[in-house]
């Protein structure tokens, strides 16, 4: 049988391009004309489909991985056969593989590799769970996105995945599994289990951090006598800069006998997890150099007036930190499209901070040369020693464990309340007594907000839960119509973006059901806040800002074009902040209508960072760093000095009475940060 050409339609779906190819089939990019979406389509090779054998395997598989809701596995929708052709659907992920990474950064930085490892991990153990054994767990079947700043990671291809519960349905004397992974014991013929699938996860870690296999070898019989035989070698042999904690954790997932492995993946993430934040800790890197201020070599010139739009005001909104995300391709709109705000050319691009201090040192020396030239030997003069800061704040209490996997925390009917969608718990925390309620829920919350007496938390899928805020008790999942890409909640409404459809929709708090039809922003929004009784949409293709009036749903205005690289927007105490790669900006003041402040500069371009903007300040906190420093609400100022000791990891803050909460992911832990100036 043929390959299906482009455009023809196969069960119900068109196929629109081809997105991959394996061993045991291809995958398309297809639109289901049904439910109007786009989703991954992979239909399997003819010489395979036509084994009945393999077809009952196919089957049997596919209703096992269909099984799997986690918020790492990708949802698989339907497994169908039609003309001949035996194919699978499941979510199209809008992002890349790790393989892609590698091939292309030559090596992953530490904590993002062991991050999205992690996750992985936790996807095989929920698969384990099931009697589901992966056996070819690779870079290749890692798909990886980053909405809102945040790696998520997605493990696919089940294609020949066991039921450990069944070991008739292979052939024997068959081995399946990548080689540069495949675990000992599956190379011997034996039965596997999830520990299998462990050691070739180990395997990915291992490349993924030092950009090379294991056990990197000129042919198949070498690769396979080193899985069997030959002790793997150690991080540091390869990359003296990585020796340390993490040796240990990958030497015993890497074990030949499975018995001496981790007796599960997710106990191995957890410990290369624990390993990373170790070295993190451990670093001490040099200060950078404080080049002295220098007079400016142009005259000053007034920035053009800042863009109105008339008839938009904007007030609190719920909170939403965020990290910054991989910039975008493409370059900006030309004249003939939508224009930049004012000032958005004048953002510096992304440098290293090697770059950054290099810069720093070769423009005070250029400056030195010009104006001594010109004022023919000034007198120097020593420079002014920068000013001390006060301190931001400090740390309350001991930090309080909250949950496994920790993505958001938000305030609501005087509690705190965080999403841990590791353990598909929602936790309830009484700021005063520090008391912990966890709350079971279906699925894997990664988001959440408050309103009209619930907690509504969306758990990756195209569903929302709602959960009441005074008794705990658990509702029904509401389902949206399609794949969402965040949320927030408004006066009467939790609003959702759909990037797959270009729109956003609306569930009624009051009646807990979705509203009206969806209504169309730009190309692929992702981010969405709400202020004042304004929706803000951003649409990350198109790189623009929609702007619905709340109780309508009507567009207000045109869109407005923002920065190349811009991933998140947040209403933070009625001002609106837009955050990406080249930092944060705030877009508008609150009474202005939307608009850059003038002159206004993105901070910490080159941070991972997230804030919480109070009243009076902004409280940004570096992620790898862990670190919390504050800032004027405008950003130009720094205010407070680093503080420190809330440990890597950081995720999202919170204000609550007279305390900073923030959000520790990798410990599963909340502080509470106590300042004297006014939130």
């Amino acid at each position: 049988m043929i390959a299906p050409d482009i455009g023809a339609v196969i069960g119900g779906l068109r196929i629109d391009a081809v997105a991959g190819r394996g061993g045991m089939g291809v995958v398309y990019k297809a639109h289901q004309l049904s439910l109007d979406r786009t989703v991954a389509m992979k239909i399997i090779n003819p010489e395979l489909a036509g084994d009945p054998e393999f077809r009952e395997r196919f089957r049997r598989e596919a209703r096992l991985a269909a099984s799997l809701d986690h918020p790492h596995v990708v949802p698989i929708y339907h497994a169908g056969e039609d003309d001949g052709h035996v194919y699978l659907t499941m979510r199209f992920v809008d992002g890349t593989d790790l393989a892609s990474m590698i091939a292309s950064q030559g090596r992953i930085a530490p904590r993002a590799a062991v991050e999205m490892i992690a996750q992985v991990a936790d996807a095989l153990d929920a698969a384990h769970a099931r009697g589901l054994v992966h056996r070819d767990v690779k870079p290749a079947n890692i798909l990886v996105t980053r909405p809102g700043g945040r790696w998520h990671t997605y493990l696919t291809d089940f294609g020949i995945s066991k039921d450990g519960r069944d070991a008739g349905m292979t052939k024997a004397g068959f081995v399946v599994g990548s080689l540069a992974y495949i675990a000992p014991e599956q190379l011997q013929g034996e039965d596997v289990d999830g520990r299998a699938d462990q050691y070739s996860l180990a395997c990915v870690l291992f490349q993924a951090l030092t950009g090379e296999v294991p056990f990197p070898r000129d042919t198949t019989a070498a690769r396979m006598f080193a899985h069997l035989a030959v002790p793997a070698p150690a991080l540091g042999d390869v990359d003296p800069a990585l020796r340390g904690p993490l040796e240990p954790v990958l030497a015993r997932a890497l074990a030949k006998r499975r018995e001496d492995r981790y007796p599960t993946a997710g106990e191995f993430g957890r410990a290369a997890l624990a390993a990373v934040a170790q070295m993190e800790q451990r670093a001490t890197p040099a200060p950078f150099p404080q080049p002295a201020p220098q007079p400016m070599a142009q005259p000053y010139t007034q920035p053009p007036a800042p863009q109105q739009f008339a008839g938009q005001q904007h007030a609190p909104g719920f909170h939403s930190a965020y990290a910054a995300a991989p910039a975008a391709a493409g370059s900006h709109p030309g004249s003939s499209g939508p224009q930049p705000l004012p000032g958005a050319g004048q953002v510096p691009p992304r440098r290293s901070r090697r770059e950054l201090v290099y810069g720093a040192v070769a423009a005070a020396v250029t400056a030195a040369v010009v104006l001594g030239a010109v004022l023919v030997a000034p007198t120097l003069k020593e420079p002014e020693p920068p000013p001390v800061l006060p301190a931001t704040g400090r740390i309350d209490g001991a930090p309080i464990d909250v949950g496994i996997g920790a993505s958001a925390v938000v305030e609501g009917n005087g509690f705190l309340w965080v999403a841990n969608p590791d353990d598909s718990s929602v936790s309830r925390i009484d700021p005063v007594t520090r008391q912990v309620q966890r709350i079971e829920v279906p699925g894997a919350p990664v988001e959440i907000g408050y309103g009209q007496g619930r907690i509504w938390a969306w758990n990756y899928t195209s569903t929302i839960l709602p959960i009441d805020a005074a008794s705990g008790a658990v509702g029904d999942y509401v389902e949206m119509g399609g794949d969402l890409g965040g949320i927030a909640v408004g006066s009467t409404a939790v609003w959702a973006v759909q990037p797959d459809r270009n729109a956003v929709v609306r569930l009624d708090l009051a009646g807990v059901r979705p509203v009206g039809d969806p209504i169309k922003v730009g190309a692929r929004p992702t981010s969405i806040t709400i202020g004042n009784g304004e929706v803000y949409v951003l649409n990350k293709a198109d790189r623009t800002i929609t702007v619905l009036d709340e109780a309508s749903g009507t567009p207000l205005g045109n869109p407005v074009p923002v920065p190349e690289g811009s991933s998140q927007i947040s209403v933070e105490s009625g001002r609106l902040y837009l955050g990406g790669t080249k930092g944060f900006a705030l877009v508008t003041d609150g009474a202005s209508g939307l608009q850059p402040v003038d002159n206004a500069q993105m901070v910490d371009p080159l941070c991972d960072c997230g804030f919480y903007g109070g009243r009076s300040s902004v409280w940004m906190f570096d992620v790898d760093a862990g670190t919390l420093r504050r800032f004027s609400t405008d950003l130009r100022t720094q205010l407070g000095a680093p503080l420190e000791g809330l440990g890597p990891g950081l995720y999202d803050a919170v204000g609550h009475g007279d305390r900073v909460w923030v959000l520790n992911r990798a410990e599963g832990t909340l502080h509470a940060v106590a300042t004297d100036a006014p939130l």
